[in-house]
């Protein structure tokens, strides 16, 4: 067994007086809490809960260090045991077999009998006492997947189908306008029949719906989405789970998906219950996992397709379709007369821009058809397509249509109004919107130095920066450890929130925490004070903000966007920002209740999204 090198068990009881006789007892759990720690992946804090019998008072001690042995924790328990209660005991007992033979080892020679015990309420009591200060999670926690009465088994096949689902491409083609239709199998929920997935960050949910009309009321507000009974699958982070489905993946040591570990956890709202589903249900959910992880592109852009699959119950068979894309091929297929075709492009560019997902790509092409120069057609197709290879081919096609096009044409946004009758290829925005796109798809395939370039151009071409590109650029010179380029670019804008993080995370690379990064670092406070926590999102909390809507948080979360990468590629930075909140908080609410001061507002920077 491992020892703590730096402890002497032999001193264990230097302190303890009077005579042996006591019985102790130890136990080792973890709370239903997750600590963030700035940099590193997120821990689940141990609790070392220590008692007396004869006593009949218990002590407490807590890790977050990974690393540390039962061994290490058992001597820290008793180790406060002993400073608690100046004593030795007689026998040690504990509930689990590991954790006595490490004590077994630990306190090898010195006369203590190590056992397994039989009644440890008196430890139970006190970690469901810690357990329910610590956290309301436990309390509130809906029933566990397991409640459904569904086996592990089921449960670990329906995982798995979720990481073939995650890593296929064809889920990812799809925008929050494509609404599927489950024509088969007919033996399900009413609630399963229609099905949307809307992506939230790094985060998957599939949302079910009981008819198209009620998805469309919905998203219009006409309808509150957790009225009746609804069925969701979110895909959600490891330790973002509920106490109840935690302990089941630390149970049955269940797996996670991709670098955010993913799960997925079903659940069915029904009049404010949480409902888990039952093993036809789950099968189902299984089943419909896997026939859009074996779905292609190909069979997506036909509207309506069908795939057998296994399930954990067994094959089942699964009709999938597409109303709305259905709808937009036969009209498209329909003749237009008395329209004119250029009008008409227009309007196809405007409705692609607008829905998104397959039915922009079916747009996108029947403008091809009708126009194969066609920048903007070429851009749709870029927007919608996962695949950053295919994306850089067809953003590199609209940049050269459009060049094409626009040798003449000012690139000035601000003569630019929103009712201005422009040809498509003439949008003057194309380029800039060409060469944001090469370089987020350079990003996602690991070519950042030619990344670089790209962003320099569209920085050029919008030089207001109403498309936000210096924060970006600046971010990513950063990354490439070329900080002179990024202070150069961003000097003399120390009065913005983003650029003045940036500045301070340069300052800090080249002197750690000296006097001139902290400056910088208040400085960029007194800009955004919300930017650390956006940064950090699970590791700070919201600054107080009395404002019911406040600019500076939709400024924050586009900073954290485009510059989490560049704080966490810099070694022990996103610690300094952590450790350094606090102060700048207090600092700021000092200033703000010295009398005859008035709150000087910042100029916020204006930003416009891309017209297309």
């Amino acid at each position: 067994m491992e020892r703590n090198s730096e402890t002497n068990p032999q001193d264990l009881f230097a302190q303890a007086r009077g005579a042996v006789f006591e019985t102790w007892q130890i136990g080792i759990s973890r709370l239903p809490v997750w600590i963030f720690p700035p940099e590193g992946r997120p821990l689940r804090p141990r609790l070392v809960v220590y008692g007396s019998l004869d006593r009949e008072v218990v002590g407490v001690v807590l890790s977050d260090d990974e690393e540390e042995t039962e061994s290490v924790l058992a001597e820290k328990a008793l180790r406060s045991a002993v400073c608690d209660w100046c004593s030795k005991p007689a026998r040690i007992e504990v509930a689990d077999s590991g954790l006595a033979a490490a004590l077994a080892d630990l306190l090898a020679g010195m006369e203590i009998a190590v056992g397994l015990g039989s009644d440890f309420s008196l430890l139970r009591a006190a970690e469901r006492e810690i357990i329910a200060k610590t956290s309301q999670a436990a309390e509130i926690s809906p029933p566990g997947l397991l409640s459904g009465d569904v086996t592990v088994a089921q449960i670990a096949a329906f995982i798995q189908a979720t990481g073939d689902f995650l890593t296929a491409a064809p889920w990812r083609l799809l925008g929050s306008r494509d609404l599927l239709h489950v024509e088969a199998p007919e033996d399900i929920d009413p609630e399963l029949r229609w099905v949307s997935l809307v992506r939230a960050g790094k985060h998957l949910v599939v949302s079910f719906y009981r008819s198209g009309e009620e998805w469309d009321a919905i998203d219009h507000g006409d309808l509150v989405a957790d009225e009746g009974t609804r069925w969701f699958l979110p895909m959600i982070s490891r330790w973002q789970l509920s106490a109840n489905d935690t302990d089941l993946w630390d149970r049955f040591d269940l797996p996670c998906h991709g670098e955010d570990a993913l799960c997925p956890v079903p659940v069915c709202l029904s009049d404010g219950r949480a409902i888990r589903p039952d093993p036809h249900q789950l099968a189902f959910l299984e089943g419909l996992l896997r026939t859009l992880a074996a779905s292609r592109e190909q069979d997506v852009d036909t509207g309506r397709w069908d795939k057998e699959v296994a399930t954990f119950l067994g094959p089942r068979h699964f009709t999938l379709g597409f109303p709305d894309l259905l709808e937009l091929a036969e009209d498209l297929a329909s003749p237009k007369e008395g329209i004119d075709p250029d009008d008409w492009i227009g309007d196809l560019l405007d409705e692609a821009q607008e829905v998104g997902g397959r039915q922009a790509v079916l747009l996108a092409r029947h403008v091809l058809a009708l126009q194969p120069d066609s920048a903007e057609a070429y851009l749709e197709l870029a927007d919608a397509t996962p695949d950053p290879a295919q994306a850089l081919e067809h953003y590199s096609r609209a940049l050269d249509l459009a060049n094409e096009g626009l040798d003449q044409v000012d690139f000035g946004f601000e003569e630019i109004e929103e009712d201005d009758d422009l040809d498509a290829d003439q949008d003057p925005t194309t380029p800039l919107c060409a060469h944001a796109g090469l370089a987020e798809s350079l990003c996602r395939l690991g070519r950042r130095e030619e990344a670089v370039a790209h962003l320099f151009e569209a920085y050029r071409l919008d030089p207001g920066d109403l498309m936000g590109h210096q924060d970006r650029l600046a971010c990513l010179l950063v990354e490439l450890g070329r900080d002179s380029e990024a202070q150069a670019l961003l000097d003399g804008n120390d009065g913005l929130g983003g650029p003045a993080y940036t500045l301070a995370l340069i300052a800090f690379r080249r002197e750690g925490d000296s006097p001139a990064a902290r400056r910088a670092l208040r400085t960029a406070y007194r800009n955004n004070s919300h930017i650390p926590s956006a940064l950090l999102p699970n590791s700070l909390p919201e600054p107080e903000d009395e404002s019911f809507f406040n600019i500076e948080h939709i400024e924050a979360a586009d900073y954290a966007g485009v510059a989490t990468a560049a704080w966490r590629g810099t070694s022990g930075a996103l610690t300094w920002l952590a450790e350094r909140n606090e102060d700048l908080g207090l600092a700021a609410r000092a200033r703000s209740m010295r009398p005859g001061k008035q709150a000087k507002g910042q100029k916020k920077k204006k930003k416009k999204k891309r017209r297309r």
